[in-house]
C-alpha cells in the first residue's frame, strides 16, 4: 500500500508517549450530497478523491472499532424537509460504507444529524469580508424560522443569493469519523510525538492547566520519571498553532514553555539549572504529520504539498492554505488539529547537556518577512532574569492570559472572488475569500463601443470609470462623419454624453468583480448632426437627457456585455435644406422642437483595463 496515501489517526495522537497513551485515535473525513439527494454519489466533486482515501484506509487488516456519522443539511427550504434530508443522508452514508466495505459489517455505527447547519453558515460569514457580513451574522444567531425571511430581505436579497450559491451547497454533507483502538491500529500509523510528552494548552493561553486533556497523566509520568532517579537535562519546547500573528505565536509558545519550567521547579523541585527552554515556534511539523495521518479531505495531497514546501515561509504557507476551498480547508484543519498544536513537549535527554547562562530567546526564521511588533510589545514585555538559579517572569501592564493576544486566532481573509458554486446542486467550492487569482490586479476603467450604433456605421467609443462600490461614471462619444464631395449624401454626428450608473450589487474590491448585474442610469449630452440621405437634408444642434437602466454581464474576468434602454426629452434646433445642382445648399426653414421618447439604446461590449500582477 502506498504509504503516502495511507491515512491514520488525529486528535490525541500527538500526546502518545511511552508513559501515557490515549485510548482512541480518530480519522475524519466528509462526503457531500447532490441536489436534494440522500444517496452517495462517489463522482460528485471531491467525493472521488475522498472515497479513494477511504479505500486506502480500510484496505488495512486492522479495522476501526466504531464509525460515527454526522449528517447535515443546509438551512434553505422548509425545516421538516431539511430534517428528512439529514436523516436520509445519514442512512445513505451508512448504507454506502457497509456495501462498499463488507469488512465493516461487524463494526458499530453511530449516526447523528444536524437538520439545519446555521453554525456552518456563521463560520462561513466570519471568514468573509462583505459589507453585509455583520448584519447577516446577527440574523444567523437569532432563534426561530424568521431568520430565513430576514436573510432574504438583507441587501435586497443579495446576501441570500450569495449564500445559496457559495455557502449552502457545501453544508449538505455527512462527516465520517473512523475510531481506532490505541492498542490495535493499522501498521502504517505514524507517531507524531517522536517519543516526547506533549502537554496541552488552551488556545491563546500560556499558563499550564494540569487538568486539561491528558495533562494530569502526563505530569504524573514526568513525576515518576524524576522520582525513579532521573537527574539529567529536561528540554522544553513550546509550540503554537499557525493561527494569527507570527510574532505573537512565537512569543506565546515561549511563554508556555516557561510555564512548564516553573511547574517543574516549584511543584516537582527539579533543579532549574538542568532545564533547557528551546525557542518557541509555530508547529508546522506536527501539523504536517497530523494531516498525513488524519485528514481525508479531497484536497489532502494539495495540503501536504503546501506543508512540505521548504521554500515557503510560515506566512506563505498560511496564505496558500487559506486559498483552498475559500478557507473551508483551513477551518477544518483548525477544528481537527488545533488542540494538538498548542502544546509544550517534554524531552528527557540521556546525554549530558550544558545549559547556557543566558536564557534562550525565541526567534523568527530569517526567511520570514519582518513583522512590526510594536503593538505586541505595548501589550506584553517579558523580562527573564536569573537569580540564584530561579527564572522570574516579569509581566508588564497585564498578565498574558488576560491579553487580547492574536496568537492561535483565526486569520480572517479579506478578499473574495467568484467561485464555481452551484445553487442547491451541491457541492461547490467555497468562495475563495482570502485571495483571488486577480487579487493583486486593480480595475482602472473600461473602454467599449455600442454595437447597435456600429451596425449603423455610427462610430462611437465609451469610457466607464468605477467609483466607490456601486457607481460608474460614463462618457460616450459618437463621431460618424460620412459625406460625398457634392454633399448629395451626408451622415454626420458629433455627440458627447456624460452620465452615471448605479449598480445595485456592490463590489467589495476594485478588481474583476466590478461592473456586474443590474443598474440604473442617467445621462445628459449635446451634439451636432447633419443628415442628407437623398439630397435634401436637415442640420441642427441638440441637447438630450436620459433616464434608464440595464444589465451588465461578465464575459470572463475583464470583458463586459451591457444592454441598456433610456427615455427622456430631446431639445433641438434644426434647419431644412435642399441640395442644388451647383453644389450649394438652399435653406428652406428653421425650427425648434422638444421631443420625448427613447433616448438611449445600447448593446455594448467593453473591456476593463487593469493593472498587471
Amino acid at each position: 500500500m502506498n504509504s503516502r496515501l495511507i491515512i491514520s489517526l488525529f486528535a490525541l495522537l500527538g500526546s502518545m508517549t511511552s508513559w501515557a497513551a490515549p485510548a482512541e485515535h480518530e480519522v475524519k473525513t466528509q462526503v457531500v450530497f447532490g441536489l436534494n439527494k440522500t444517496e452517495v454519489d462517489p463522482q460528485l466533486n471531491g467525493n472521488k478523491q475522498t472515497v479513494k482515501y477511504m479505500d486506502e484506509l480500510l484496505a488495512d487488516d486492522v479495522l476501526p472499532v466504531r464509525v460515527e456519522i454526522l449528517s447535515v443539511s443546509s438551512p434553505e427550504g422548509p425545516y421538516a424537509y431539511n430534517k428528512r434530508l439529514s436523516q436520509g443522508r445519514a442512512k445513505g452514508m451508512e448504507t454506502f460504507l457497509r456495501e462498499r466495505y463488507p469488512a465493516l459489517a461487524s463494526v458499530e455505527f453511530v449516526t447523528n444529524t444536524v437538520d439545519e447547519d446555521w453554525t456552518g453558515v456563521a463560520d462561513y460569514l466570519k471568514r468573509s469580508s462583505y459589507e453585509w457580513k455583520d448584519d447577516a451574522l446577527k440574523i444567523v444567531k437569532l432563534e426561530g424560522a424568521d431568520r430565513k425571511a430576514r436573510l432574504k430581505e438583507l441587501w435586497v436579497g443579495e446576501a441570500w443569493d450569495h449564500l445559496m450559491k457559495n455557502c449552502f451547497p457545501y453544508l449538505r454533507r455527512a462527516q465520517i469519523t473512523f475510531i481506532y483502538s490505541a492498542d490495535k491500529m493499522p501498521l502504517s500509523f505514524e507517531d507524531c510525538s517522536a517519543g516526547d510528552l506533549r502537554l496541552k494548552f488552551r488556545s491563546g493561553y500560556r499558563n499550564l492547566d494540569p487538568n486539561l486533556a491528558d495533562n494530569a497523566n502526563l505530569l504524573a509520568a514526568v513525576k515518576n520519571k524524576i522520582s525513579s532517579g532521573y537527574n539529567g537535562p529536561i528540554v522544553l519546547s513550546g509550540y503554537s498553532s499557525p493561527d494569527g500573528s507570527e510574532t505573537a505565536n512565537i512569543k506565546l509558545a515561549h511563554l508556555r514553555a516557561q510555564s512548564v519550567r516553573r511547574y517543574l521547579v516549584d511543584q516537582l523541585s527539579y533543579p532549574d539549572s538542568l532545564i533547557v527552554v528551546s525557542p518557541g515556534q509555530v508547529d508546522w511539523q506536527q501539523l504536517t504529520c497530523l494531516v498525513r495521518n488524519g485528514y481525508l479531505g479531497a484536497d489532502r495531497d494539495e495540503v501536504l504539498k503546501i506543508l512540505n514546501d521548504g521554500e515557503k515561509t510560515s506566512v506563505q504557507k498560511k496564505r496558500a492554505l487559506l486559498r483552498l476551498k475559500g478557507g473551508e480547508t483551513w477551518s477544518q484543519l483548525k477544528e481537527n488539529f488545533k488542540s494538538e498544536l498548542c502544546a509544550v513537549s517534554v524531552h528527557f535527554s540521556d546525554s549530558p547537556a550544558t545549559v547556557s547562562e543566558e536564557e534562550v530567546k525565541p526567534s523568527v526564521d530569517e526567511k520570514k518577512p519582518a513583522v512590526d511588533t510594536t503593538e505586541t510589545k505595548k501589550l506584553i514585555e517579558v523580562k527573564i532574569e536569573k537569580e540564584q538559579g530561579t527564572v522570574v517572569d516579569t509581566l508588564l501592564l497585564h498578565p498574558v492570559d488576560s491579553l487580547p493576544v492574536q496568537g492561535d486566532t483565526l486569520l480572517v481573509p479579506d478578499k473574495k472572488t467568484p467561485s464555481e458554486g452551484v445553487v442547491e446542486g451541491d457541492v461547490s467550492k467555497f468562495e475563495d475569500i482570502s485571495k483571488t487569482k486577480h487579487g493583486k490586479q486593480k480595475a482602472l476603467f473600461a473602454v467599449g463601443t455600442n454595437a447597435l450604433l456600429d451596425l449603423g456605421t455610427a462610430l462611437n467609443v465609451s469610457v466607464e470609470v468605477p467609483v466607490g462600490k456601486h457607481w460608474d461614471i460614463t462618457a460616450d462619444y459618437i463621431f460618424p462623419w460620412w459625406k460625398d464631395r457634392a454633399h448629395s449624401f451626408a451622415f454626420e454626428i458629433l455627440h458627447l454624453d456624460l452620465g452615471a450608473r448605479y449598480y445595485f450589487k456592490p463590489w467589495q474590491n476594485r478588481d474583476a468583480s466590478v461592473l456586474r448585474g443590474w443598474y440604473a442610469s442617467a445621462s445628459a449630452g449635446l451634439g451636432y448632426y447633419d443628415f442628407a440621405p437623398w439630397g435634401d437634408g436637415v442640420q441642427g444642434e441638440e441637447i438630450k437627457l436620459s433616464l434608464g437602466g440595464g444589465y451588465t454581464w461578465a464575459l470572463g474576468d475583464w470583458w463586459r456585455l451591457s444592454a441598456e434602454l433610456g427615455v427622456g426629452p430631446v431639445f433641438t434646433r434644426y434647419r431644412n435644406y435642399q441640395h442644388q445642382p451647383n453644389g450649394d445648399l438652399l435653406w428652406i426653414s428653421n425650427q425648434n422642437r422638444v421631443l420625448f421618447g427613447p433616448t438611449s439604446a445600447k448593446i455594448s461590449f467593453s473591456y476593463l483595463l487593469h493593472t498587471r500582477k
